[in-house]
Protein backbone atom coordinates (compact mmCIF):
# COMPACT_ATOMS: atom_id res chain seq x y z
CA UNK A 1 0.00 0.00 0.00
CA UNK A 2 1.19 3.25 -0.96
CA UNK A 3 1.06 6.00 2.00
CA UNK A 4 1.15 8.77 -1.02
CA UNK A 5 -2.25 7.23 -1.99
CA UNK A 6 -3.40 6.93 1.16
CA UNK A 7 -2.97 10.96 2.07
CA UNK A 8 -4.50 11.30 -1.22
CA UNK A 9 -7.97 9.25 -0.60
CA UNK A 10 -7.98 11.26 3.06
CA UNK A 11 -7.42 14.65 1.42
CA UNK A 12 -10.28 13.71 -1.06
CA UNK A 13 -12.80 12.55 2.02
CA UNK A 14 -12.12 15.26 3.75
CA UNK A 15 -12.81 18.01 0.86
CA UNK A 16 -15.29 16.10 0.06
CA UNK A 17 -17.08 16.49 3.58
CA UNK A 18 -15.88 20.09 3.70
CA UNK A 19 -18.09 20.61 0.10
CA UNK A 20 -20.98 19.01 2.21
CA UNK A 21 -20.64 20.88 5.69
CA UNK A 22 -20.36 24.20 3.22
CA UNK A 23 -23.72 23.13 1.23
CA UNK A 24 -25.42 22.35 4.25
CA UNK A 25 -24.82 25.36 5.74
CA UNK A 26 -25.96 27.25 2.69
CA UNK A 27 -29.18 25.49 2.61
CA UNK A 28 -29.11 26.14 6.17
CA UNK A 29 -28.74 29.74 5.96
CA UNK A 30 -30.86 29.83 2.55
CA UNK A 31 -33.55 28.12 4.88
CA UNK A 32 -33.37 30.65 7.43
CA UNK A 33 -33.51 33.39 4.81
CA UNK A 34 -36.43 31.99 3.29
CA UNK A 35 -38.60 32.04 6.65
CA UNK A 36 -37.60 35.32 7.06
CA UNK A 37 -38.87 36.51 3.60
CA UNK A 38 -41.97 34.98 4.44
CA UNK A 39 -42.22 36.18 8.33
CA UNK A 40 -41.97 39.77 6.47
CA UNK A 41 -44.39 38.98 3.93
CA UNK A 42 -46.66 37.97 6.74
CA UNK A 43 -45.95 41.12 8.54
CA UNK A 44 -46.72 43.10 5.18
CA UNK A 45 -49.77 41.03 4.74
CA UNK A 46 -50.98 41.52 7.66
CA UNK A 47 -50.28 45.31 7.78
CA UNK A 48 -51.83 46.02 4.49
CA UNK A 49 -55.14 44.25 5.75
CA UNK A 50 -54.71 46.48 8.78
CA UNK A 51 -54.48 49.45 6.29
CA UNK A 52 -57.24 48.68 4.50
CA UNK A 53 -59.50 47.89 7.35
CA UNK A 54 -58.60 51.32 8.51
CA UNK A 55 -59.15 52.87 5.14
CA UNK A 56 -62.75 51.40 4.97
CA UNK A 57 -63.45 52.47 8.50
CA UNK A 58 -62.17 56.05 7.84
CA UNK A 59 -63.98 56.00 4.06
CA UNK A 60 -67.46 55.05 6.66
CA UNK A 61 -66.57 57.56 8.87
CA UNK A 62 -66.30 60.28 6.50
CA UNK A 63 -69.57 59.13 4.20
CA UNK A 64 -71.32 59.22 7.72
CA UNK A 65 -69.84 62.77 8.43
CA UNK A 66 -70.82 63.92 5.01
CA UNK A 67 -74.87 62.88 5.37
CA UNK A 68 -75.19 64.05 8.82
CA UNK A 69 -73.52 67.34 7.63
CA UNK A 70 -76.31 67.25 4.81
CA UNK A 71 -79.29 66.16 7.10
CA UNK A 72 -77.94 68.99 9.52
CA UNK A 73 -77.74 71.76 6.83
CA UNK A 74 -80.46 70.31 4.45
CA UNK A 75 -82.90 73.01 2.94
CA UNK A 76 -86.60 73.06 3.97
CA UNK A 77 -88.83 75.78 2.61
CA UNK A 78 -91.87 76.25 4.63
CA UNK A 79 -95.06 77.23 2.59
CA UNK A 80 -97.41 79.85 4.61
CA UNK A 81 -99.08 83.16 5.14
CA UNK A 82 -102.11 82.14 2.65
CA UNK A 83 -104.08 85.26 2.34
CA UNK A 84 -107.09 86.61 -0.91
CA UNK A 85 -105.99 89.92 -2.39
CA UNK A 86 -109.29 91.44 -2.84
CA UNK A 87 -109.99 93.25 -6.23
CA UNK A 88 -113.59 94.34 -5.25
CA UNK A 89 -115.60 92.34 -7.41
CA UNK A 90 -115.81 89.18 -5.26
CA UNK A 91 -114.14 85.89 -6.27
CA UNK A 92 -113.84 87.58 -10.32
CA UNK A 93 -111.18 89.48 -9.63
CA UNK A 94 -109.27 88.16 -6.06
CA UNK A 95 -105.71 86.96 -6.30
CA UNK A 96 -104.25 84.43 -3.42
CA UNK A 97 -100.99 85.14 -2.36
CA UNK A 98 -98.49 83.07 -0.37
CA UNK A 99 -95.42 83.16 1.32
CA UNK A 100 -92.45 80.77 0.82
CA UNK A 101 -89.90 81.34 3.78
CA UNK A 102 -86.77 79.54 4.81
CA UNK A 103 -86.23 78.57 8.22
CA UNK A 104 -83.08 77.00 7.37
CA UNK A 105 -79.38 77.65 7.71
CA UNK A 106 -78.20 77.13 4.23
CA UNK A 107 -79.68 79.17 1.55
CA UNK A 108 -81.87 77.86 -1.11
CA UNK A 109 -82.15 78.00 -5.01
CA UNK A 110 -85.51 78.35 -5.93
CA UNK A 111 -86.00 76.12 -9.65
CA UNK A 112 -88.86 76.46 -10.36
CA UNK A 113 -92.48 77.31 -9.16
CA UNK A 114 -95.63 75.84 -10.55
CA UNK A 115 -99.65 76.07 -10.01
CA UNK A 116 -101.80 73.20 -10.87
CA UNK A 117 -105.23 74.31 -11.64
CA UNK A 118 -108.11 72.04 -11.32
CA UNK A 119 -108.20 70.47 -14.73
CA UNK A 120 -104.81 69.06 -13.85
CA UNK A 121 -103.12 72.33 -16.58
CA UNK A 122 -99.80 72.81 -14.80
CA UNK A 123 -99.18 76.99 -14.68
CA UNK A 124 -95.64 78.32 -14.48
CA UNK A 125 -94.94 80.93 -12.24
CA UNK A 126 -90.94 80.97 -12.42
CA UNK A 127 -90.41 84.41 -14.21
CA UNK A 128 -88.54 85.19 -11.40
CA UNK A 129 -86.25 82.03 -11.23
CA UNK A 130 -83.48 81.21 -10.30
CA UNK A 131 -84.57 82.57 -7.15
CA UNK A 132 -81.88 82.51 -4.22
CA UNK A 133 -83.49 82.98 -0.86
CA UNK A 134 -81.13 83.24 2.16
CA UNK A 135 -81.95 82.10 5.37
CA UNK A 136 -84.67 83.78 7.47
CA UNK A 137 -85.84 85.35 3.74
CA UNK A 138 -89.16 85.43 2.22
CA UNK A 139 -90.47 84.85 -1.21
CA UNK A 140 -94.41 86.13 -2.12
CA UNK A 141 -96.28 84.24 -5.17
CA UNK A 142 -99.35 85.36 -6.63
CA UNK A 143 -101.76 83.35 -8.31
CA UNK A 144 -103.72 85.49 -10.38
CA UNK A 145 -107.66 85.41 -10.71
CA UNK A 146 -107.76 84.22 -14.12
CA UNK A 147 -105.48 81.50 -12.80
CA UNK A 148 -108.01 80.15 -10.26
CA UNK A 149 -110.90 78.05 -11.25
CA UNK A 150 -113.77 78.48 -8.62
CA UNK A 151 -116.23 75.78 -7.89
CA UNK A 152 -119.54 75.41 -6.05
CA UNK A 153 -118.87 73.70 -2.75
CA UNK A 154 -122.46 73.12 -0.91
CA UNK A 155 -123.06 76.72 -0.33
CA UNK A 156 -120.01 78.16 -0.77
CA UNK A 157 -117.50 79.13 -3.64
CA UNK A 158 -114.05 76.85 -3.35
CA UNK A 159 -110.52 76.66 -5.21
CA UNK A 160 -107.96 74.00 -4.97
CA UNK A 161 -104.97 75.15 -4.88
CA UNK A 162 -102.52 72.89 -5.75
CA UNK A 163 -98.38 74.12 -6.22
CA UNK A 164 -95.26 72.53 -6.81
CA UNK A 165 -91.69 74.01 -5.97
CA UNK A 166 -88.33 72.72 -7.47
CA UNK A 167 -85.20 74.01 -5.58
CA UNK A 168 -82.02 73.25 -4.45
CA UNK A 169 -79.11 73.61 -2.09
CA UNK A 170 -75.40 73.64 -1.09
CA UNK A 171 -75.06 70.34 -1.87
CA UNK A 172 -76.49 70.35 -5.34
CA UNK A 173 -79.75 68.41 -3.83
CA UNK A 174 -82.92 68.60 -5.91
CA UNK A 175 -86.06 68.72 -3.92
CA UNK A 176 -89.97 68.81 -5.12
CA UNK A 177 -92.11 70.46 -2.98
CA UNK A 178 -95.67 69.83 -3.41
CA UNK A 179 -98.18 71.05 -1.09
CA UNK A 180 -101.70 71.97 -1.50
CA UNK A 181 -104.82 74.59 0.56
CA UNK A 182 -108.14 74.77 -0.48
CA UNK A 183 -109.37 78.26 -0.22
CA UNK A 184 -113.06 78.52 0.64
CA UNK A 185 -115.15 81.62 -0.09
CA UNK A 186 -118.24 82.01 2.33
CA UNK A 187 -120.32 85.23 1.40
CA UNK A 188 -119.98 87.71 -1.12
CA UNK A 189 -116.24 87.58 -1.07
CA UNK A 190 -115.73 91.05 -0.87
CA UNK A 191 -114.43 90.46 2.75
CA UNK A 192 -110.95 89.23 3.50
CA UNK A 193 -112.46 87.36 6.48
CA UNK A 194 -114.96 85.55 3.64
CA UNK A 195 -112.17 83.51 2.47
CA UNK A 196 -111.04 80.40 4.47
CA UNK A 197 -107.19 78.57 3.54
CA UNK A 198 -108.33 74.76 4.73
CA UNK A 199 -106.44 71.39 4.11
CA UNK A 200 -107.70 69.71 1.30
CA UNK A 201 -110.18 66.42 2.70
CA UNK A 202 -109.79 64.53 -0.56
CA UNK A 203 -107.57 61.82 -0.33
CA UNK A 204 -105.47 60.44 -3.64
CA UNK A 205 -103.80 63.70 -4.00
CA UNK A 206 -99.99 63.02 -3.32
CA UNK A 207 -99.88 66.10 -2.24
CA UNK A 208 -99.18 65.87 1.42
CA UNK A 209 -96.78 69.23 2.47
CA UNK A 210 -93.78 66.89 1.83
CA UNK A 211 -90.22 66.95 0.51
CA UNK A 212 -88.75 64.21 -1.92
CA UNK A 213 -85.58 63.97 -3.57
CA UNK A 214 -85.77 64.19 -7.13
CA UNK A 215 -82.75 63.74 -8.44
CA UNK A 216 -79.34 62.63 -6.88
CA UNK A 217 -76.09 64.18 -6.35
CA UNK A 218 -74.43 65.03 -9.47
CA UNK A 219 -77.61 64.53 -11.64
CA UNK A 220 -80.02 66.89 -13.32
CA UNK A 221 -83.81 66.22 -13.28
CA UNK A 222 -85.36 63.39 -15.31
CA UNK A 223 -88.33 65.16 -16.03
Amino acid sequence: MSVTRDWADWGYWVFSLLLVAVGAAQAWLLLGTLRAIRRQADIMERQTAATKIAAEAAKTSADVAWRSLKVMYRVYLRVDKWKPFLGGHGTDDTEIHFRIFNPSITAAKIEEISYIDLGGNKIDKSDACPITLAPREKYWVTICPDEITWFQRNDDLAAAIRVEIVYSDGFTLGRRRRFAKDCVCRGPGTDPECFLFINPKTSGLNYEDEDDYWYSEGQKNPN
